[in-house]
């Protein structure tokens, strides 16, 4: 572990804890209808999350193909879900679909360069911060449209 890759594990544990959150989530919200997308979510990250962490050690070269499939299937994934379920900040999904895609897509192709380690942290580092910012807009709206109930 240099300095120059210092990064990377951090943003592959950041995934990997955001696994089990959801993971977890999921498991006691079980009864809803998107049951079988979230604990979809919550697997992949685990797993990426778990194989990234354990592979940091690898060059940019062999780690750039791991990483842009992962941001291009879970920005195609939640965009799919954005435009078939009813998600209420569905423009904000979308939005940060569309900009981990191409990020993913940036990676894929070598574009501008050759892959580095500092890049693939950088656009791992978006996709959390795009999923962040989507779940502080649906923060936002549940504190809108917060309807006491009579049972408490």
């Amino acid at each position: 572990m240099t300095f120059t890759n210092a990064w990377l594990p951090v943003t592959a544990f950041i995934i990997f804890a955001v696994g089990v959150i959801e993971f977890f989530d999921t498991y006691f919200s079980r009864y809803t209808a998107m049951f079988f997308s979230n604990i979809q979510f919550a697997i992949f990250d685990l797993v990426f999350g778990g194989v990234l962490f354990w592979s940091s050690g690898y060059s940019a070269v062999k780690l750039s193909i791991l990483i842009a499939v992962y941001l291009m299937v879970k920005s195609l994934f939640r965009v799919v879900l954005a435009f078939q379920g009813s998600f209420v900040n569905a423009t904000s999904a979308k939005f940060g679909s569309i900009i981990s895609f191409l990020l993913g897509l940036a990676i894929w192709i070598h574009w501008p360069l050759e892959p580095s380690i500092a890049f693939l942290s950088f656009c791992l580092s978006v996709e959390i911060a795009l999923r962040g910012w989507t779940l502080v807009q649906f923060s936002y709206w549940l504190i809108d449209n917060y309807q006491p109930s009579e049972d408490f």
